[in-house]
């Protein structure tokens, strides 16, 4: 009876499974993903000849398991019971032990609910899960254990709680049986279902979802593509490529003309050094020609010769680092030519000091004395100190 169950509920997620898969498909997940832990609590019960009011044996137990996909899981859980009725020995049997019968299954789970009616992409509120599996059950007789064969079918009605659905409150009303080994039978006997050796037990439990390798709780459904759409994304991507392409065609086109603009400049600031050059060497040139002009007898800058001051204060402006000599010359032969002479230069050197600013330290002062051919001037030449 148990395995035609079993059977028939294979077929059923098998053929859940592939209409699930005609519209979306479960995202991939790792091996350690969608696990889960939990304990449970609650009475064991004979099936047959006992009642709940005299028999019931309490538990406690641990659960640990996984979701193989929507519908598919496996679990194990261990039971420990406090009581001998759960072991088929009877109400009247009682030990020295605290935990009197432990029970541990291996079972297969089945989400009846995603089976029927598909997974949303995120659990129900309530869903149905049956759960079935064979297990080792142990009971304690005065230090000497007993061993048997146990199976377990069961019906959680669960409830999903939290932001993410991570908490899951359940009752789980179940049938176990013991098939080999039960109340002292030997192991040759036969290994099969029956009422008389089985207990009838109801818990209440709590399990937690672990987190997943991406963060949730449960499985991530996404979308399938058909044909038709992945022929127009790889033909997106073609064109998305083309305008790339493309891009870094007239990128490279415009850092070209960029690149001789560039060059173009070069070009014209070479062209401006190079005419400032001339432009400094014709400053030096001309400053090194201008000539003061005195009047016969006088040692004071005529308003005439401000002019070509001008030019020389500019030329010192523009050298920093230059420096001049200011030599006087008079026409006339004389014993006080030299002396003339001197006044003139200091007169031109005071007159770039006081009206244009020039420093002291750049200007020296030199008498030519008499000159015919410079006749009455000041002159400038250009100092090596």
């Amino acid at each position: 009876m148990i395995h035609r169950i079993l059977s028939i509920m294979l077929t059923l997620t098998l053929a859940a499974l592939q209409a699930n898969a005609q519209e979306k498909m479960v995202a991939k997940t790792k091996w350690y993903d969608n696990c889960y832990v939990g304990i449970n609590g609650g009475g064991a019960v004979p099936t047959t000849h006992h009642t709940w009011k005299n028999d019931v044996t309490p538990n406690f137990g641990l659960r640990i398991g996984k979701n193989m996909n929507t519908v598919v899981g496996f679990a194990v859980e261990a039971n420990g019971y406090f009581e001998t009725a759960c072991a088929g020995k009877g109400p009247d049997f009682h030990s020295r032990e605290f935990i009197e019968n432990i029970n541990v299954n291996f079972l297969a789970s089945f989400n009846l609910s995603n089976l029927f009616l598909r997974y949303k992409g995120e659990p129900r509120l309530i869903e149905f899960i049956m759960l079935g599996g064979y297990g080792w059950g142990h009971g304690v007789d005065m230090g000497h254990g007993k061993n048997l064969v146990s199976s377990k079918v069961a019906l959680d009605i669960a409830l999903n709680l939290g932001a993410r659905k991570e908490w899951q409150i359940y009752v789980e009303p179940s049938i176990n049986y013991g098939l080999q080994g039960y109340n002292g039978y030997s192991t040759a006997d036969k290994f099969k279902y029956n009422i008389n050796k089985s207990n009838f037990q109801l818990n209440a439990g709590i399990i937690y979802k672990l987190p997943n390798s991406d963060g949730s709780r449960n499985f991530r459904l996404i979308s399938l593509r058909d044909d038709n759409e992945l022929k127009n994304l790889n033909n997106r991507i073609l064109a998305l490529r083309q305008e790339m392409k493309n891009a870094e065609e007239k990128h490279r086109k415009e850092l070209e003309k960029k690149d001789g603009e560039i060059a173009l400049l070069y070009e014209t600031l070479d062209d401006c050094r190079k005419k400032m050059s001339r432009n400094e060497t014709h400053r030096e040139d001309d400053c090194l020609q201008t000539v003061i002009k005195f009047k016969p007898h006088s040692t004071k800058v005529d308003d005439s010769q401000m002019d070509e001051l001008a030019v020389v204060a500019n030329y010192l402006k523009s050298n920093p680092t230059a420096k001049l000599i200011v030599k006087g010359y008079t026409a006339e032969e004389k014993e006080s030519s030299s002396l003339i002479a001197e006044n003139r230069a200091f007169s031109v050197l005071t007159t770039l000091v006081r009206q244009y600013q020039v420093s002291i330290d750049r200007l020296e002062t030199q008498a030519g004395g008499y000159d015919r051919i410079k006749g009455d001037a000041v002159v400038f030449e250009k100092s090596v100190k």
